[in-house]
């Protein structure tokens, strides 16, 4: 899920978005695709989250080229690995506000792998950012 689920911010002003996966088994890697309206906010920054310290530091590719969509892969990778299970924030997204409006940040083309690119089931949540 992305938190906070819903957030009212002022141009100008900074929204740090985490992704928060509930109840993971030995996850290694993570495709996603995160939409968004690049008339209201604009990617600062993408991280890892804290989830990925354990361990083997994760490899995080992204792309922004295209307006209203972070492409995202991230993933640990090699023999000697140590898994994500449980709770932890896989990812987190900086964006600034830049024009009154309203977006939704939904996840799509989004997968929990773990090893031998087994999928697990996923239910992913949207997130609402209002610029006022």
């Amino acid at each position: 899920m992305l938190s906070p689920a819903t957030a009212i911010v002022a141009p100008g002003d900074e929204l740090s978005v985490r992704l928060l996966v509930l109840g993971a088994r030995e996850l290694l890697r993570l495709p996603a695709t995160l939409h968004y309206d690049p008339q209201v906010v604009r990617i600062i920054s993408v991280r890892a989250g804290s989830a990925w310290k354990k361990g083997t530091a994760p490899t995080l590719m992204y792309d922004t080229s295209h307006p209203g969509e972070l492409v995202v892969g991230l993933a640990r990778l090699g023999r000697e690995v140590i898994p994500i299970t449980g709770f932890g924030e896989l990812l987190q997204v900086t964006f600034e506000a830049v024009a009154p409006g309203d977006t939704e940040l939904t996840l799509k083309r989004f997968a929990l792998l773990g090893r031998r690119a087994q999928s697990q089931r996923v239910e992913a949540r949207s997130a609402k950012v209002s610029v006022q």
